[in-house]
């Protein structure tokens, strides 16, 4: 019985391999394995949609305005400080396109003082359409502590540097070809923590403003 058990399923076995090894079978997975070389999937080109971005940052409890040129930064600048009633003296990041700009009627400083920090003006290099975070780079010129120490925190931003993901924002830096600095920071809105009974608290940690001010033209 045990060897006719065993004839059987040797019989089974050469019937299964014979028809992996078909004609028909290699024929058809041939056909498969090219079909799948001329198919290849294509990359999706998505342009950042602006709207979507300003729509997240504002979620997040930030304000925006969006302006055509870099000088009209001073004028939202001080809209905002005259509507808020705010009397500080404005910290100015040394970025590339601030000094071109006259800042007459707002009193500023380029002088980084973490203990006399109220209000800060700073630049993001990308800012990311899926959670409207705002990438900050540190540098000498652009420490970290102003993006958090003082009460009201200016961010601007190229509009042209909405990137989709922040997959895009590891792209781009990478592709710059500069070093990394020693932190990058995300920002999404102005502080919050709901450590204290679970509720809300704005700028218990940080700045309990933010206004993002996007520049679309140069």
């Amino acid at each position: 019985m045990d060897e006719q058990n065993k004839e059987s399923k040797r019989v089974i076995l050469q019937k299964i391999r014979s028809a992996t090894k078909s004609d028909e079978y290699s024929h058809k997975d041939n056909i498969l394995r090219s079909r799948m070389k001329k198919n290849k999937s294509t990359e999706i080109k998505y342009v950042s949609n602006l709207d979507v971005f300003i729509s997240k940052l504002e979620q997040a409890k930030a304000t925006v305005s969006v302006v055509s040129h870099k000088r009209d930064i001073i004028t939202e600048v001080h809209k905002y400080v005259s509507q808020h009633q705010i009397s500080s003296v404005i910290t100015v990041a040394q970025h590339t396109d601030f000094p071109s700009l006259d800042w007459e009627g707002v009193d500023t400083t380029t002088q980084y003082n973490p203990k006399a920090l109220s209000t800060s003006v700073t630049f993001a290099v990308m800012g990311i359409e899926e959670t409207g975070a705002l990438v900050m780079l540190s540098s000498p010129s652009s420490p970290t502590g102003m993006n958090f120490l003082p009460d009201h925190h200016f961010i601007v931003l190229d509009a042209d540097k909405v990137v989709k993901t922040m997959e895009d924002v590891w792209a781009q830096l990478s592709k710059s070809g500069e070093p990394l600095p020693r932190t990058i920071n995300l920002i999404t809105g102005p502080s919050r923590t709901a450590d204290i009974e679970y509720e809300i608290q704005i700028g218990a940690h940080g700045p309990k403003s933010l206004h993002v001010i996007i520049v679309k033209n140069h």
